[in-house]
C-alpha cells in the first residue's frame, strides 16, 4: 500500500511539472518558431504558408498558443547588414526579428524578441 502511495505520489508530481513548465527561451528562423520550456522540452511550430503565424503547440505537452508578429526596422545597424547580406544573395543568413506572445491555457503571456537584443555595456 505504502509503494503504490508513493508511486501515485511521483506520477503526480511528474504531471504536475510538466503542465507548470514555462517558456525559457525563443527561436524564430524563416520558416519555423521553437519555443524551449524550463522542464527542457523543445515545442516547434512551422511558418504556415499564408496568413498569420499564429496557432497552438502540436509538438508541446503544454497548451500553449502562439502568435508571431514582425518588429518594427529601426535599427541601422541591422538595415546595413539586411543590405549587404540581401546584395550578395544571403537574405536568409540573418534570423528574422520578430516578437512572439506565448500565452497559457490560464491566461498568463510572455513576450519574447528573436534574436533577443544585447544591452551594450
Amino acid at each position: 500500500m505504502r509503494k503504490i502511495a508513493l508511486i501515485s505520489f511521483a506520477l503526480l508530481a511528474a504531471c504536475a511539472s510538466d503542465q507548470d513548465a514555462a517558456p525559457k527561451e525563443v527561436r524564430v528562423t524563416q520558416d519555423t518558431l521553437s519555443v524551449r520550456l524550463t522542464n527542457g522540452k523543445l515545442c516547434k511550430a512551422p511558418r504556415p504558408e499564408t496568413g498569420n503565424w499564429a496557432g497552438q503547440f502540436d509538438t508541446c505537452d503544454s497548451p500553449i498558443e502562439y502568435r508571431v508578429e514582425g518588429v518594427d526596422r529601426t535599427n541601422p545597424v541591422r538595415i546595413l547588414f539586411e543590405e549587404f547580406f540581401g546584395a550578395l544573395g544571403g537574405e536568409d543568413l540573418l534570423l528574422p526579428e520578430a516578437r512572439v506572445t506565448l500565452t497559457a491555457p490560464d491566461g498568463q503571456a510572455w513576450v519574447f524578441l528573436s534574436p533577443p537584443r544585447v544591452k551594450a555595456d
